[in-house]
C-alpha cells in the first residue's frame, strides 16, 4: 500500500468515525426523549392503578367503576411495553454503534499516531487533502502558501511519513 492510499484509508476511516458518532449522538438524544416519555407515562400509570386499587379496595363494584379505567390500563400497558421495546432496540443500536467507533479508531490508531507527530501545519495540509478533498491551490490560499509550496510540503509530510513507519517498523521485534 503506497502512503497515500494509506492515508486515504485512514482519513476514510475518520470521516466514517464521524459520521457513526452523529448517528451515535442522535440516538442518544432519542434515548433520552424516549425515557422522558416512558417516565411521564409510568407516571400517568401510577394513577391508574391507584385509581384500580381504590375502586378494588371499596368492595369491586362494578357500576362504581369509573367507565374506561380498565381501558386506559390496557391501553397505558401496552404503550409502556411499546416504549420500554423501542428504548431496548434504540439502547442496543447505540451499543453497536460504539462498539463500531472502537473498532474503527483501534484500525486508524497506528496512523493517528505518526501523523499527531507532525507539525500542525503538515497536519492541516493532509486534513485538506485527505479529509476535506480541496485543491493545493486551495490549501495554499488558506494556509498563506504557493501551490509550488503545498506541492514540495506533501511530499515531505509523504517522506516523514515513509520514514516513520519504517522506524516503527524496526523497533517491533521479529
Amino acid at each position: 500500500m503506497t502512503p497515500e492510499e494509506m492515508l486515504r484509508e485512514y482519513f476514510g476511516l475518520v470521516k466514517k468515525i464521524k459520521y457513526i458518532e452523529m448517528d451515535a449522538q442522535q440516538l442518544e438524544n432519542e434515548i433520552a426523549d424516549l425515557t422522558f416519555k416512558l417516565e411521564e407515562e409510568r407516571r400517568w400509570g401510577f394513577e391508574i392503578v391507584a385509581n384500580r386499587r381504590l375502586v378494588a379496595a371499596a368492595g369491586g363494584i362494578r357500576h362504581k367503576m369509573p367507565k374506561g379505567l380498565d381501558e386506559a390500563y390496557v391501553v397505558w400497558e401496552a404503550q409502556v411495553s411499546r416504549l420500554e421495546k423501542e428504548l431496548l432496540k434504540k439502547r442496543t443500536v447505540l451499543l453497536e454503534k460504539e462498539q463500531q467507533i472502537r473498532e474503527l479508531r483501534e484500525q486508524a490508531e497506528p496512523i493517528r499516531r505518526i501523523i499527531c507527530e507532525l507539525e500542525h501545519d503538515e497536519q492541516k495540509i493532509l486534513e485538506m487533502t485527505y479529509l476535506d478533498g480541496v485543491s493545493n491551490r486551495h490549501i495554499a490560499l488558506e494556509l498563506h502558501y504557493s501551490e509550488k509550496t503545498i506541492r514540495r510540503k506533501k511530499e515531505q509530510i509523504i517522506q516523514k511519513i515513509i520514514d516513520k513507519c519504517r522506524k516503527k517498523a524496526a523497533e517491533v521485534p521479529h
